[in-house]
């Protein structure tokens, strides 16, 4: 029998609650999904047929932001499914990587100091 340690021991320890926790976690997160893809296809067509590239870019932005929405969820069914231990921490590991990888492309970008 292999001894849970770390977090997700003490996560497993909490039963009902967490599944619960996850579940909804799980929910949320279609409908933030479902928002995302409305927004970035609304936003990418307005833009194109605005010829706007600002509203494009939000279009893409949402698309980023779709992805990370996405890599959430396949980490939160990942445990939503009972998997191993090692599962979920791998898991959450790429999560991690993917969201932070994220952020840095949505991230603001750093305006640059012209020759004045």
């Amino acid at each position: 029998m292999r001894v849970l340690s770390g977090r997700w021991a003490s996560q497993r320890r909490q039963g009902p609650a967490r599944e619960r926790a996850v579940r909804a976690g799980v929910r949320l997160e279609l409908v933030t999904i479902g928002w995302m893809a409305v927004e970035a296809v609304v936003g990418i067509g307005a833009g194109i047929l605005a010829r706007s590239v600002l509203l494009t870019a939000f279009g893409l932005d949402s698309v980023i932001e779709l992805v990370t929405g996405g890599v959430l969820l396949w980490r939160l069914l990942t445990e939503a499914r009972n998997q191993s231990v090692e599962r979920v921490e791998r898991a959450e590991q790429r999560a991690a990587w993917i969201a932070g990888i994220g952020l840095v492309l949505v991230g603001k970008p750093r305006q640059r100091r012209g020759c004045t």
